[in-house]
């Protein structure tokens, strides 16, 4: 079954925008097999000059409620706290999107075998 990725990226091919300055994730259902492009998902950005209001970071995390994990090239503290908080894991990744998948896969399949140990 497919896990839900949002990616923060400007161009479709990089992770390489920070989590806070992000207006659009790309959301991709990531499987055994591969992973394929759901959607783009517009989103307030959550940080207006170093500073983050909770109820702005709350919104962004409730859209995006439906992914296991997001890739950022950065996110502040408090923001990954949120994320956490509600069950999204964060992972700081500057690398081309492809890259970053492969390895988050990789993770993900590790983590299934371990725990059927």
């Amino acid at each position: 079954m497919p896990i839900h990725i949002a990616i923060a990226t400007t161009d479709g091919k990089f992770v390489n925008e920070h989590f806070g300055r992000a207006r659009c994730f790309y959301i991709v259902a990531l499987d055994k097999e591969g992973h394929r492009l759901i959607e783009q998902r517009a989103v307030p950005p959550v940080c207006d000059g170093g500073m983050h209001e909770d109820s702005a970071l709350d919104a962004v995390a409730a859209l995006l409620g439906d992914c296991r994990a997001v890739l950022v090239s950065r996110i502040g503290p408090p923001a990954k706290r949120r994320l956490e908080k509600s069950g999204i894991s964060v992972f700081e990744i500057g690398f081309p999107i492809e890259d970053a998948l492969a390895r988050l896969r990789d993770y993900y399949d590790k983590e299934v075998r371990e725990t059927r140990v």
